[in-house]
Order: C-alpha cells, then structure tokens, then sequence
C-alpha cells in the first residue's frame, strides 16, 4: 500500500506537467506572445513532445493493468532488428542534442531480424533510452548490440540471441538497490533519483514485456555516479535481408 501511495503520488505529478506545458505552450500562441514563427514553432515542438510523452505515460498505464489480469494482447512478427532501433534512437536525437550529449552505436547490423510484437519492443526500447537520457546530465550514450549463442545447451538447434545493451555515463544505481527498479510503483529512494522525474513503471513493464516476447532485461551499474548499462536480449529469427 505504501508503494501504491506513493506511485499515485508521483503518477499525478507525471501527468500534470506534460499536460500543462501542452496547455501553457498552445495558450502562448493563441495569445498572440509569440514575436515570430521561430517562437511559436518551438513551442509547437514543446508540445509535441509533451504529448508524445504524456501518451507514452498513458500506454505504460494500460499495459500494467493488461499485463497484472494477463490480458496483454501481443501481435508477434520477423521484424528488423535495425530499422527498430534507428526509428526510437531518431525521435530522440533533438533531446540528446538539447542536453549535448554524445551518441555512439556499435555493431548495429541490418540483417538481424527478431520474432516481436514492434509497438511493444519499440516501447521498450525507448523507455530505456528515455531513461538513459534522463539520468545523464554529461557525457554519453552507447548502444551496443551483439549476437551471442542461446543459453539452452540441450537443445540441438538452439537459437543464437541478440543483445541491444543501452549504456550511460550517468547517476548510477547503487548494487544494493537495482532489483527494486523491476518492481511496479517503485523508485529508488535518494535525493539523486528524486530530483528526476518518473512513476517507476518503465523497467517493470519492460521486463515484463520481455518476458512475454520470449526475452529478457537485466541492469548493470557499479554504483553512483558510475553509469548504468541495461541489457535487452532476444532469440535471433533465421530470416535475412533479402
């Protein structure tokens, strides 16, 4: 009940600022505030991005309450493995550029194709970018993805996997406290977390997400300020690019 309470807490506070900078953004320019198009379109970006945001909150929302009934409808498809990627690491660009950090992406392959529902991996793709961004004032973001073998060593033909591992140079997570960023309603307590937004939801329902896609997540970090590195991995499908 206490985890509850405070995620209803810091849920309501989630939804309230995107709104109100969407509200106070339009009301600028209907106003008249604006001095050029420049202006009005910025806050039109500002916007925007508040409700992308807003909407993404939204759909963590309704898929924690799918996924707790074991309702979650998932459509699983071959899809591309790089064109997901590049299409969440795209609509992030302008924020890592607004707060100069470094981008970097390593042996991203274009013939990698994964069995996935692609608004549900995309979701967690960009809940973990999201978070990467979030919690890195300085420095830099890598994306790195490799193909490793599959881990059932009694199965003949076991599937080789891929794994997306997103890491930061930011906050870090002490050792002691990662398993409670899986929890639902959970953040990590301190004033390091806490001066950054969030209603806890993000790696629980990734995990969760994974788990129903036949995959998993995992966190690393040394500790604080030592920079996080989270995992995604999935069983590899035998189709190639043509």
């Amino acid at each position: 009940d206490r985890f509850k309470d405070e995620f209803m807490k810091n849920i309501s506070h989630e939804l309230r600022t995107p709104l109100n900078s969407i509200i106070c953004s339009i009301k600028l320019i209907l106003d008249g505030f604006c001095d050029s198009q420049e202006e009005e379109t910025e806050l039109l970006h500002q916007a925007d991005n508040s409700a992308i945001h807003l909407l993404n909150l939204i759909n963590d929302l309704l898929d924690l309450v799918q996924i707790k009934e074991g309702k979650l409808p998932l459509e699983k498809k071959s899809l591309n493995l790089y064109d997901c990627l590049n299409e969440i690491i795209d609509s992030q660009q302008s924020i890592i550029q607004q707060k100069n950090l470094q981008l970097y992406k390593s042996n991203i392959s274009k013939s990698i194709f994964v069995e996935a529902d692609p608004k549900k991996l995309k979701q967690v793709f960009l809940n973990i970018l999201d978070n990467a961004i979030k919690f890195t004032e300085t420095g830099s973001i890598t994306i790195d993805v490799q193909i490793k073998p599959g881990v059932n060593t009694y199965d003949i033909d076991q599937v080789p996997i891929v794994v997306v591992t997103i890491k930061d140079t930011g906050i870090g997570v002490e050792p002691n406290e990662q398993y409670k960023l899986f929890q639902s309603f959970v953040m990590v307590d301190g004033s390091t977390t806490r001066a950054y937004s969030g209603c806890g939801l993000g790696l629980s329902i990734s995990r969760s997400l994974m788990e129903l896609m036949g995959g998993n997540i995992t966190l690393k970090s040394a500790g604080k300020n030592q920079g996080t590195a989270v995992s995604i991995s999935l069983p590899i499908t035998l189709k190639t690019t043509e």
